[in-house]
């Protein structure tokens, strides 16, 4: 297992105080860090000063599958150059969102095509691609079909607890882990409350972190804390507590 915290558009913490995380995960699109304009042979070697790692959330919008040919087909090559900048970060895992406008299974079937491709593209670059679960948004496929929709499409899953959590509760979390822990490789991980608040610091909320913890434990996953915030001592000490949980 692997611990580490998402970046937002906040590249610049690689070059400060990093020693609680083992890897970041820079969010390449328009709004935190374009592709077009993302030195990453740069950056790559920051990560190396810093003795970091690297995921990638690959584009999330527009989203990866929209049913009509031409605009899937330009969403393909948008990602095929957010995937050469994955290459040259070296990172491990891309992210992607299950998520799809309209909700039928015309919208199904695309999603399925298209992250299939993106998940064979992202065996070429030599990472592995994972779907992450949406499903407390109404654009976001519904927990209970992530696992089979990864499955179909030949990639693994982003499990984000907190989403799981505002979607089912604390039993979503822990049974689906139990249900389709073969197929988690990489986990968003943040604190959540029932009345809907999300993106907060571990500890700050309802959800009991102590399973999760347990169950990544020795595994080959990374988890990430991804937090709403730019001041990164929320994250180091959500990284720390989660470390903590992990060696109990």
């Amino acid at each position: 297992m692997k611990l580490g915290t998402t970046l937002g558009p906040n590249r610049h913490l690689v070059e400060e105080e990093t020693a609680a995380f083992d890897f970041v995960e820079p969010a390449l699109n328009p709004r935190d860090c374009p592709v077009e304009e993302f030195d990453a042979v740069d950056f790559r070697s920051k990560l190396d000063d810093a003795d970091l790692d690297c995921t990638v959330h690959l584009p999330h919008f527009p989203d990866l599958a929209t049913t009509v040919p031409e605009i899937d087909a330009a969403m393909r090559e948008y990602q095929e150059r957010a995937l050469a900048t994955a290459e040259t970060l070296d990172a491990e895992v891309g992210v992607v969102h299950a998520s799809a406008r309209v909700h039928d299974d015309r919208h199904r079937e695309a999603f399925v095509e298209q992250a299939s491709w993106l998940a064979d593209a992202c065996r070429d670059r030599g990472l592995e691609l994972v779907v992450e679960n949406l499903g407390h948004l109404s654009e976001g496929f519904p927990l209970a079909e992530v696992a089979e929709l990864a499955r179909e499409a030949g990639a693994s899953v982003c499990f984000d607890v907190g989403h799981a959590y505002l979607e089912g509760g604390q039993a979503a979390v822990e049974s689906f882990l139990t249900d389709h822990g073969d197929l988690v490789r990489h986990l968003h991980v943040h604190d959540a409350r029932e009345r809907g608040d999300d993106h907060v610091p571990v500890g700050t909320g309802s959800v009991d972190f102590a399973p999760v913890m347990a169950w990544a434990a020795g595994r080959d996953v990374t988890v990430a804390v991804e937090l709403l915030v730019d001041d990164y001592e929320f994250q180091r000490d959500s990284v720390r507590r989660l470390r903590d949980l992990a060696l109990t």
